[in-house]
């Protein structure tokens, strides 16, 4: 086995790599989730980002023993009951690590990397997981055997050699730096995408805001991230340079690509239908920093320090890319942009941003109806979420949703996070894409408070309030309405209905839909206020309630209740909810009164 499929970690922290070394420079150990072997303090072994350009990375495999390059009488000593350390040789055992099918392994047990990514000496199978170490002098030998072996995609999944050597070929190219020659060039022609060899190559400036703030609160973390699309692109195998001012604030990261998704297929039957891993992040220092992705891609520049200050950045050899921004860029400059020849396009809104292939939008003449489309949806979705910028429990969100179509996914046909990916197909810019319901309910599933409610309560029943609200308020389109699904879950109903055992997805989202439809004079805010009245709760309460299974559904039902301003016990019962009898009596106490009819009996067909 080449590698083991580590290659989320491994794309996000390199800068600066080098590929094998002379035997005298020390080697690369590679663990399995892409962190290396380092010598983070004079005695102190750690783990650190790649870099081969540190010369703490760089060891020697000596007689058995590990030594730092750069301090060669200094061994990797394992010590009972603590992290592995660095002393001076002495040819004990503590001191011998020798290799067994991909681990090392000393006296006491395997060298490993906990899940915390620390160093950490294992007993038992050396085989486990976080316990495997490639060296990057073996990698390259084995690319260098196989350099006239072509591998096309898609890429049969059960092809295990062909699979093995695509992450070989990735890991050394990966930690190959510029200026020197790329050991393997990526065919990106099927995808990304290539860049024509006569597109202009530019220098830009731009400028990136520090100030930002990522809401969060027990149960729930915002999603979108300090991310500036710069509109311009990486050719494959190219070199750009990053010039940052001496002065620049810590925490800024090059992303070249959006593609987040790594895709890993197993079996035989399954497809790779693309390269593995295609994105790539490098940490920015002050000065110049010269920087390459095999694959290519968009460059977008990441702040992961808030700081109250901006900083510009001006960037060379990359090309344009398709650019829009909302507010900014007139028809006429729209139509000078989409002919611009990077393969994938942006498209900026205030509350969105798009990454579509340049060919979805080269005919798009209205980008900005598209992107007011997609701000409406998203404000939407965050007025249902009760983010307004009342106070501070309910900031005004800053920070976009973005999407990125690819043309494999990890997961799913689309799936949240950020960015939220979908697949080619979407078609995302188009005026239609930006309120149906694929947006929208992975845009829902980014606003879900997981393990308040929306989990307890059917994961895939709540995040779909976000959805129904967008359909009906901006579409015009009560989505439930016409499928019959309130008619066929209440028909479920009766004695002996249990809501985990018998309601599916589709019932949860009923049981609360009718609440919407039994208030009529409340509606949709029934639920804003639900999702506000979570955010005002003490920590502890919120933590407690993440804590306990009982809680959630006792809770979703006092406040859902409170908020109503009906005792809803009926509803909850006779949809089977499990809620406590001191939930029933704490409602019980204070005097709500009943609803005058059956609420679960509610159907707006």
């Amino acid at each position: 086995m080449i590698l083991p499929v580590f290659l989320a970690a491994f794309a996000a922290g390199f800068a600066g790599i080098v590929a094998a070394a002379p035997s005298d420079a020390g080697d690369l150990f590679i663990a399995e989730r892409g962190w290396c072997l380092a010598r983070e303090a004079p005695v102190v072994a750690g783990v650190a980002p790649c870099d081969g350009a540190d010369p703490r990375q760089r060891w020697r495999a000596d007689g058995g023993t590990l030594r730092p390059a750069d301090a060669p009488a200094l061994c990797l000593t394992a010590r009972p009951d603590a992290a592995p350390a660095l002393a001076d040789c002495d040819g004990s055992g503590a001191q011998r690590w020798d290799p067994d099918g991909g681990a090392l392994v000393g006296a006491t047990g395997a060298l490993a990397l906990t899940r915390d990514n620390r160093l950490a000496v294992r007993a038992g199978d050396a085989a486990a997981p976080g316990q495997r170490w490639e060296r990057l002098s073996t990698l390259a030998a084995q690319v260098d055997a196989a350099r006239d072996v072509v591998v096309r995609y898609p890429l049969d999944a059960g092809d295990v050699a062909a699979v093995a050597l695509e992450r070989a070929r990735h890991v050394v190219n990966q930690l190959t730096p510029p200026p020197a020659p790329l050991p393997v060039p990526r065919d990106v022609s099927g995808f990304p995408g290539a860049v024509p060899a006569d597109a202009p190559r530019v220098v830009a400036t731009v400028t990136m805001e520090l100030r930002f703030r990522r809401f969060a609160h027990v149960g729930w973390t915002q999603k979108p991230q300090n991310w500036l699309a710069t509109g311009l692109y990486a050719p494959a195998g190219e070199t750009v340079s990053v010039t940052l001012p001496d002065d620049a604030a810590p925490g800024l990261f090059l992303r070249i690509g959006a593609h987040r998704d790594v895709i890993v297929r197993t079996k035989p039957g399954e497809t790779l239908r693309r390269f593995a891993d295609l994105n790539y992040v490098v940490p920015l220092r002050p000065g110049v920093n010269l920087v390459r992705s095999q694959y290519g891609g968009l460059l977008i520049v990441e702040s992961r320090v808030p700081a109250a200050a901006r900083v510009e950045l001006t960037i060379g050899g990359a090309v344009h890319a398709p650019h829009f921004r909302l507010g900014r860029d007139d028809a006429a400059a729209w139509r000078r942009a989409r002919e611009a020849p990077a393969p994938w396009a942006v498209l900026e809104g205030d509350e969105a941003v798009l990454v579509v292939p340049s060919d979805e939008v080269r005919a798009l003449d209205d980008a900005a109806a598209v992107m007011r489309a997609y701000d409406e949806a998203q404000r939407a979705a965050q007025h249902l979420a009760g983010f307004d910028g009342s106070s501070a429990r309910h900031p005004r969100l800053q920070g976009r949703q973005w999407f990125v179509a690819d043309v494999q996914l990890s997961h799913g046909y689309g799936h949240a996070g950020f960015p939220i990916m979908t697949h080619l197909d979407w078609r995302l810019a188009r005026v239609d894409a930006a309120s149906n319901w694929g947006v929208m309910h992975e845009t829902g599933h980014n606003y879900q408070a997981f393990c308040l409610w929306a989990t307890r309560y059917g994961l895939e029943s709540t995040v779909n309030l976000i959805p129904l609200f967008v359909a009906e308020t901006l579409r015009g389109q009560p989505a439930l309405i016409g499928t019959l699904r309130f008619s066929k879950a209440i028909a479920k109903l009766g004695p002996g209905f249990d809501f985990d055992r018998d309601a599916d997805k589709e019932d949860k989202l009923v049981f609360l839909a009718q609440l919407r439809y039994a208030f009529p004079e409340q509606g949709w805010e029934i639920f804003r206020r639900l999702n506000r009245r979570y955010r005002e709760l003490p920590a502890d309460e919120q933590r407690a309630i993440c804590a306990s299974e009982a809680r959630q559904v006792d809770t979703l039902f006092e406040l859902l209740s409170d908020v109503v301003g009906r005792d809803l016990s009926l509803h909850f019962l006779n949809w089977g909810v499990p809620v406590s009898a001191a939930a029933l009596a704490r409602v019980g106490a204070r005097g709500l009164p009943a609803p005058t009819f059956p609420t679960w009996l509610v159907n707006p067909e």
